[in-house]
């Protein structure tokens, strides 16, 4: 798909209008949105960070609504000021229990410098998404809704760490040759 042509925009205007074009498709469904990785955690770089995003609506949605999520969030549709967007969406319920399940409606990364997916189910990279709502737990800036700790549950250290570890065995099993 080629890009819209459409004008690449600061970080806080993209936010502002990928939270739009989420109230476009969920409409009173949607009950936050929330800025969490490298940005919520200080160490955001526009040359090397994505933009992580989370959104929380108050129920599962079926799979047109994914793809209208998908149509309007993608980089052809709203180009990304960073490497790329890191867009997950939940549903509010999944959110309220301490899990390291993976839990999530829709899990899209989309940028210029990031290669394209959309996942409508966990894959085999399960561990990333408890990483991810715990330091939007502790972290996240909100882009719409109220206080990120008010709908992630924090998850325990024990469950975090297992996880974690699975993260860097992940990584151990990955990593670029000659990196």
């Amino acid at each position: 798909m080629e890009a819209t042509g459409a004008p690449i925009l600061g970080v806080d205007d993209y936010h502002r209008e990928l939270v739009v074009r989420l109230r476009g498709v969920l409409g009173d469904e949607l009950l936050g949105a929330y800025a969490g990785g490298s940005l919520a955690l200080g160490g955001f770089d526009h040359d090397l960070s994505d933009l992580d995003v989370a959104a929380v609506g108050a129920t599962r949605v079926g799979e047109t609504t994914k793809e209208a999520i998908v149509a309007a969030l993608r980089h052809e549709s709203l180009p990304c000021p960073a490497r790329g967007l890191e867009f997950v969406f939940y549903a509010e319920p999944v959110l309220r229990t301490a899990t390291t399940e993976p839990g999530f409606e829709l899990n899209l990364n989309s940028g210029a410098r990031m290669g394209f997916r959309a996942d409508y189910e966990p894959g085999e990279e399960r561990h990333w998404f408890a990483i991810d709502r715990s330091i939007l737990a502790a972290h996240g800036k909100p882009l719409f809704g109220p206080p990120a700790r008010e709908l992630f549950a924090p998850i325990p250290r024990g469950p975090l760490l297992e996880v974690v570890a699975e993260a860097v065995e992940w990584h151990r099993e990955n990593q670029l040759v000659g990196s």
